[in-house]
């Protein structure tokens, strides 16, 4: 059985604010809208990306945004504007990988932080 997170966060993206959903089982950022959304581009191969039930949902444009934080802000390069799925999700592997930081989980709240490497 695989195991995967969904964490609901409204973060303002650009000049709006976008619910981005955080999850653990795909393997993209993506978004159903591409309208506030920053440099996008149309996405001219043929590939799709699939859902669970094994239908292929196809990809308009790739386009690129900024989340910002209280303490820094973040850019998403490589976003997948898919118009048939129903919110925007953020893929926590991807993220961390790219950012250099880690998610905290807890009850009502969670944290992304840096990952410092200390070298002795």
């Amino acid at each position: 059985m695989q195991a995967n997170a969904n964490l609901v966060c409204n973060i303002q993206s650009e000049s709006t604010f976008i619910t981005w959903f955080f999850d653990t089982d795909v393997n993209q950022y993506l978004t159903p809208d591409v309208a506030n959304m920053v440099r996008s581009e149309p996405y001219n191969d043929i590939d799709q990306f699939d859902v669970r039930d094994g239908k292929g949902l196809a990809v308009f444009h790739i386009t690129h945004s900024k989340i910002h934080a209280p303490k820094c802000t973040f850019t998403l390069s490589n976003i997948l504007h898919v118009p048939h799925i129903k919110k925007p999700l953020l893929f926590v592997q991807k993220f961390c990988l790219e950012k250099n930081a880690f998610f905290e989980f807890h009850h009502f709240v969670f944290y992304v932080k840096d990952l410092v490497v200390i070298y002795f």
